[in-house]
């Protein structure tokens, strides 16, 4: 039997099995990211499921990404122009549009959260398998390397293009 934290791998408190734990608060978006995960990250997913982060890191996503979905379907709503009005007068056009703007913002949270594996190194990193964080990092290295190179052969007036 595997036990994390006094409770075991059927989630029963060994302390006090009567009492019921808090299940994750896991959405439509988080279930969408754990998916994607599973098939394209593989190693990430299985090293998180035995740390025991994917939960608290699926509920992070799932709040992120509702909050973001809400921003942006109210940008789009604003920009689409849709109002209360238009689904008393012109419940298909309100349909229509309003299905625009919900499709615009599920495919910007697409790519911005849920299908990406730099959802992994938003604001918290607690929750990243360790050698994302060290690919992250020697990355992160590179580019400063990079920029300071090309800032210096700029001051010393290298000029690349001349032959």
């Amino acid at each position: 039997m595997i036990v994390h934290n006094n409770v075991n791998f059927r989630g029963i408190d060994l302390d006090n099995p009567d009492a019921e734990l808090e299940q994750p608060k896991i959405g439509m978006w988080g279930r969408r990211h754990s998916y994607y995960l599973y098939v394209n990250e593989p190693e990430a997913y299985e090293d998180m499921m035995c740390d025991m982060t994917m939960y608290p890191y699926l509920e992070m996503i799932e709040e992120k990404a509702e909050q973001r979905y809400q921003e942006l379907l109210e940008e789009n709503i604003k920009r689409l122009k849709i109002n209360p009005w238009m689904k008393t007068r012109n419940y298909e056009k309100w349909k229509k549009l309003y299905n625009q703007a919900d499709d615009e913002a599920v495919q910007v949270l697409n790519k911005e959260i849920l299908y990406t594996r730099q959802s992994l190194l938003l604001e918290d990193k607690k929750y990243a398998p360790k050698r994302w964080l060290k690919e992250y990092e020697e990355r992160q290295e590179l580019i400063r390397l990079h920029r300071s190179k090309r800032r210096s052969s700029a001051k010393s007036g290298v000029n690349r293009n001349a032959v």
